[in-house]
């Protein structure tokens, strides 16, 4: 250590360059390359084979986490659902969502063409209908091409004409059967514009908009409705999606002005994510300068200057620089638990500038200033080498633990922490020799003053003090040891991290309690949808599996007989030319719907009860034979004998006759609208045909097929989530997931909390013991830091505190630190234990004060995990000052009274 000052004082000035330049381009090199990684499966780890499984399952069927928009159609004081508001709210909401281009996905509802393009797919249409729709084909050419109304009623008639004709038998019974389905197909597309309309003819209408929503009973709307929005996300900022977030939020508010009938909420899992990086990002920044500009302000009160404890300022400062520039090269980049690493570089890093500050000012009571600067090297350098390794190998240990994140904590923190000692220790000397020049000082503690060296206590008064902290320490120490384990748990449920300001975790909590199963689920992977039905009834003898989803909610089973029957109908509605979007929609404006419609192709009166009769005498002919179609066609005689009356200009004014004109061809436009969208819909592929709102969720573009296993129960909680992660493994052992990325990497944290913690443990008496090189002293130092760990759970069961993700990392922090001040305490007692401890018990409790500062910010933080992490370090911080300034020296002086050979 003397040659370490003479060195560090004879180069001063070459060794403060070299350290300042290195702290500069370490900063440069931080600023350029040092990125933040907001990816939550970044703190897990790629190599495990779950995370393994999840990542195929994202490369196949994409990101689907997407952020959802909950309507609320039965907000508090609401007697029954609102849901025509409510789908007001929606639509207005998916309007205004899609026209921002950083939206690529906004989806809130099915629409018409959707629900026509996956109709030929769907179990509502049996082959039977497919069968009896292409039997009717020879109609379809005339009302795709977009025929006028009296085109295609001519050529109704003429098909009915030929069908009644004498010898119409001659040219089979197929033919005979297609001719009048065509002409009856058209006639009823007619019919349809008739005011009463034709509620058996579906493809004259337009399809309602399907809300997605939770179906219960099935088939209706339940209480909230849902848009699902997937934003473009980058990973490299913290929040990921903050500027798409605050964008969709002033959409909500402007709709919810609106719509106030109705509430309007915003949640999932990146939206919950992002709120929670923005709410501990604020948190731990206030923290830490708080900390920063405390810990100096402590510092300075303490030791009654301003220029030390601003020297060991700017000595920490360097070496942080030094730390964000290893982070860079060694780690790139910080994750969302690697973030924290500066708050434990303020709460312990700064320790080491105020043992040797401690140190320094003791010497100057007697010493010129060089003089004091050997003395502080001597006495504090070799005490925080030490510490400093115990602190940094801490963490250090967590390279060894399967969790990612922890083991980048733990690289940075540990690193850090032994660099920020080094810098200390060799640019403090340097700086207080250039910039200290003050003149002898008597005393620099405000908190109390140094025994004199020649002071006496009496041993018996001693033995007595000591004995009794003796007993009391270690006797609450045993009790909480046997009594505080059962009573702290880990808490795995995030949601209750959050703070309950977030509206976003409000809103999670009200859909959960409306439906446990709505943003959770697991997804088992099959090659062919024949492999479904399998898996659906295997999750049915499930109880912790709630609903099942999958694409046959919405699909018809595949046969050869159905696949032929598609193919058959793509062809039939294939009309070179001709786009299946090319109509107007019966949405558009009634000016620009009935823009030449209503003239161009107007139909006769006297043409329509033509017709009328026509298909009155096909009824007679059919009464005997086919009952059931000729009550049928004795219907559509009577629609067309009322269309026709709705024309007779004798009884109606031109005005009425010309809207019952203009219904008629929209309904035509209708038909042809629907045979186009079920035309795309046979001719494409099975994902082709789904709407675009589930389509993603169900298959994928490699030809994979999803089902979605959703939980019974509130899987926020770990036994639910457990019970649920094994029924869906029943199910299928490959399932993926977040529920299994969130479950596996619960159970990495506890184990890499017990491997940390077991390590950490040998590790500390390792170190010690080859510092020491004293059973005695290292076993008091062991006891002390024992009992400390004992109090700290004791008081976290009294006071309902758990560990969790937030603050599991806090008890190296705390073994760090209390190692530490052991060594400090131990070092010192070897100068004479009846001069007592003097400065270095005083530093101690300043260390302590400072790590308490630096972390009690966070009491008053609102992200509850953060507030938790700060409640743990003042209580384990108080608890490793109690047992180091109070029980290891009665520890000490009793191993001292204890026989031992020379």
């Amino acid at each position: 250590m003397d040659t370490l000052a003479a060195f560090l004082l004879q180069h001063r000035l070459r060794v403060l360059t070299l350290l300042v330049g290195l702290a500069l381009a370490a900063s440069i090199y931080a600023a350029r390359t040092l990125r933040p990684d907001a990816d939550t499966d970044s703190l897990i780890g790629e190599h495990h084979p779950f995370m393994v499984e999840y990542r195929d399952f994202k490369r196949i069927f994409g990101d689907l986490e997407y952020l959802i928009i909950a309507v609320d159609a039965k907000p508090l004081g609401a007697v029954r659902p609102r849901h025509a508001e409510a789908k007001q709210a929606v639509v207005a909401l998916v309007e205004a969502l899609r026209a921002d281009p950083e939206l690529p996905e906004v989806h809130g509802f099915i629409t018409s063409d959707e629900q026509w393009r996956l109709a030929p797919w769907s179990p509502g249409m049996s082959q039977e209908e497919l069968r009896g729709l292409l039997l009717a084909s020879d109609a379809f050419p005339s009302l795709l091409s977009r025929a006028p109304a009296h085109e295609v009623l001519a050529q109704a008639q003429a098909r009915l004409d030929r069908l009644l004709s004498p010898g119409a038998e001659t040219g089979g019974r197929a033919a005979l059967e297609r001719e009048g389905a065509a002409a009856i197909f058209a006639l009823r597309a007619i019919a349809a514009g008739q005011s009463a309309g034709d509620a058996h003819f579906a493809l004259a209408t337009e399809r309602p908009l399907r809300f997605l929503s939770i179906p219960d009973p099935p088939h209706e709307l339940g209480r909230f409705l849902f848009v699902t929005i997937l934003p473009r996300k980058d990973y490299g900022t913290l929040s990921v999606i903050r500027e798409p977030l605050d964008r969709i939020r002033a959409v909500i508010n402007q709709v919810q002005r609106q719509v106030p009938d109705v509430e309007i909420g915003l949640t999932g899992k990146p939206v919950l994510q992002a709120d929670e990086m923005s709410t501990t990002n604020t948190d731990m920044t206030r923290a830490a300068i708080a900390g920063v500009g405390l810990v100096s302000l402590l510092f300075m009160v303490v030791f009654r200057s301003v220029r030390r404890p601003l020297l060991a300022v700017v000595a920490f400062g360097v070496g942080a620089a030094m730390t964000f520039g290893l982070a860079s090269l060694l780690v790139g980049r910080l994750n969302l638990l690697s973030l924290v690493f500066m708050l434990v570089l303020v709460g312990v890093g700064l320790d080491y500038g105020i043992h040797m500050v401690a140190r320094y000012s003791e010497g100057r009571r007697r010493l010129q200033r060089r003089g004091a600067i050997r003395h502080m090297i001597r006495t504090a350098v070799p005490s925080n080498l030490t510490g400093a390794l115990i602190a940094g190998g801490t963490f250090l240990i967590a390279l060894f633990t399967p969790f990612q994140g922890l083991r980048e904590l733990g690289m940075i923190a540990g690193i850090g922490l032994v660099v920020c000692m080094m810098t200390m220790a060799l640019l403090l000397p340097i700086l207080l020799d250039l910039f200290d020049n003050g003149g002898k000082i008597r005393t620099t503690f405000i908190m109390g003053r140094e025994r004199p060296a020649t002071a006496r206590t009496d041993r018996a008064e001693l033995a007595t003090r000591h004995l009794a902290i003796l007993v009391i320490g270690l006797g609450l120490a045993i009790t909480a040891a046997v009594v505080a384990p059962g009573l702290v748990r880990f808490e795995s449920n995030l949601l209750k991290l959050q703070a309950d300001t977030v509206d976003a975790v409000r809103w999670e909590k009200r859909i959960i309690e409306d439906d446990a199963s709505e943003t959770w689920f697991g997804a088992v992977i099959v090659n062919e949808i024949e492999d479904i039905p399998p898996v659906v009834e295997a999750a049915g003898r499930e109880p912790a599996i709630g609903a099942v989803r999958s694409v046959l909610d919405l699909v018809a089973m595949p046969t050869p007989t159905r696949t032929t029957l598609l193919e058959a109908l793509g062809e039939a509605t294939r009309i070179p030319g001709l786009s299946a979007a090319a109509s107007p929609t019966a949405a558009a404006p009634a000016s620009a719907r009935s823009n030449g419609l209503a003239s161009a192709g107007a139909i006769s009166r006297d043409d329509l009860l033509n017709a009328a009769g026509s298909v009155g005498r096909m009824a007679l002919l059919a009464a005997v034979a086919a009952p059931a179609q000729a009550s049928e066609l004795r219907d559509l005689g009577r629609r067309l004998h009322a269309l026709a009356d709705e024309l007779d200009p004798a009884v109606h004014s031109e005005a009425m006759i010309s809207a019952r004109h203009l219904a008629i061809e929209l309904g035509l436009r209708q038909v042809a609208r629907s045979l186009a969208q079920m035309g795309l819909g046979a001719r494409g592929t099975l994902r082709d045909a789904l709407p675009d709102a589930v389509r993603d969720e169900f298959t994928s573009e490699s030809g994979h097929f999803c089902v979605r296993l959703h939980p019974a129960q509130d899987v926020w909680e770990f036994k639910p989530m457990q019970a649920f992660v094994a029924a869906m493994r029943r199910v299928d052992p490959q399932v993926t997931g977040v529920p299994i990325t969130q479950f596996e990497s619960m159970l990495l944290l506890e184990r890499s909390f017990l491997i940390q913690g077991v390590a950490s443990a040998i590790f500390v008496a390792l170190v010690l013991f080859l510092d020491l090189r004293s059973i005695r002293e290292t076993v008091a130092c062991l006891v002390a830091l024992g009992a400390a760990l004992a109090w700290t759970l004791g008081m976290m069961a009294l006071l309902g505190v758990s560990f969790n993700l937030a603050n599991f990392f806090g008890i190296p922090i705390a073994l760090g630190l209390g190692s530490d001040a052991c060594i400090h305490i131990a070092h010192r007692a070897r100068e004479g234990l009846r001069a007592g401890f003097g400065s270095t018990r005083r530093a101690v409790m300043v260390t302590a004060l400072t790590t308490v500062i630096g972390f009690g910010g966070l009491l008053f933080a609102h992200h509850r995990g953060l507030q938790s992490l700060g409640v743990l370090m003042v209580i384990s911080t108080l608890s490793m000052l109690a047992a180091t300034t109070l029980l290891l020296p009665a520890l000490l002086r009793a191993a001292a009274r204890l026989p031992s050979r020379s």
